[in-house]
């Protein structure tokens, strides 16, 4: 999670989160005004408390950006944002659901996960080398394992949980309700975080920056840069995700993600 003065970021995992969160630190560190990380506090210790002590100690001289850490990852969720911080902006980024599947699958962390193993080992005899087809229906039961404790509509994927897990009010009830999540309209309805499309990253981001008042000179440079990989790494060009899709997989993917498909009807391809 980042967080500047002006506004927060919730960087959900193969969205354009490294992009983001690299290029506002670049455009901070060119102010003198490196990020300063903290993790996630201990049970019973508040952010408030615990943010004041340390800019006290000036082991944050310059808190205009700091980095949130949960769970020794970057990857906070919107209930898990400060109190202090809620009084300013939230920005998620969103992306293609298919392209997403394709991006996971290739970015291969699944193999080496100890839940994954497991599970995988049980559905497949050949695991970890599955196909995107058995990927896909391995994915949908790995995120019900790690969060055992959740009841869930069976006619919503596994990328609609997640999106609501990050991004949505009321959760994890929501995820049993069918009826409730039907009558969701527009992102409003589960959401007060506003989205910025992976696929349109350079030209949303700064539209967005000036919007809440970083100077168009401090940020021009976005709107030409290169995108900016995990040091993991990313898909090769030639790796499209419309590659890796027969028409019965598509149609599967949007049965079962119909609720972002429909939040987000620009990915609806």
């Amino acid at each position: 999670m980042l967080i500047t003065d002006q506004f927060v970021y919730i960087h959900q995992s193969k969205t354009g989160g490294t992009f983001v969160t690299k290029t506002v630190q670049r455009i901070h560190e060119s102010r003198g005004e490196n990020a300063q990380t903290i993790s996630a506090p201990e049970s019973g210790t508040s952010w408030k408390y615990r943010l004041k002590k340390r800019v006290r100690r000036q082991r944050f001289p310059n808190a205009h950006i700091l980095l949130l850490q949960h769970h020794g990852n970057q990857h906070g969720k919107l209930h898990e944002v400060p109190k202090q911080f809620l009084d300013r902006p939230i920005i998620g980024t969103i992306r293609n659901p298919y392209d997403r599947y394709v991006s996971q699958y290739e970015f291969l962390y699944w193999k080496n996960n100890p839940n994954a193993v497991k599970k995988g080992k049980e559905m497949y005899a050949h695991f970890p080398e599955l196909s995107f087809e058995e990927f896909l229906h391995f994915r949908e039961h790995l995120q019900l394992i790690n969060n055992r404790e959740w009841v869930v509509d069976d006619s919503i994927g596994f990328q609609t949980i997640e999106f609501l897990h990050y991004y949505g009010l009321g959760f994890p009830e929501i995820l049993a309700d069918a009826e409730a999540l039907r009558k969701i309209k527009g992102v409003e309805d589960i959401s007060p975080v506003h989205f910025i499309a992976t696929h349109q990253l350079n030209q949303n981001l700064y539209d967005f920056l000036l919007s809440v008042g970083y100077p168009q000179n401090e940020i021009a440079f976005i709107l030409g840069a290169e995108k900016i990989f995990p040091k993991e790494g990313g898909r090769k060009p030639e790796q499209k995700w419309e590659k890796y899709y027969t028409q019965e997989l598509k149609q599967y993917v949007r049965q079962k993600e119909w609720l972002l498909f429909e939040l987000f009807p620009q990915f609806d391809v």
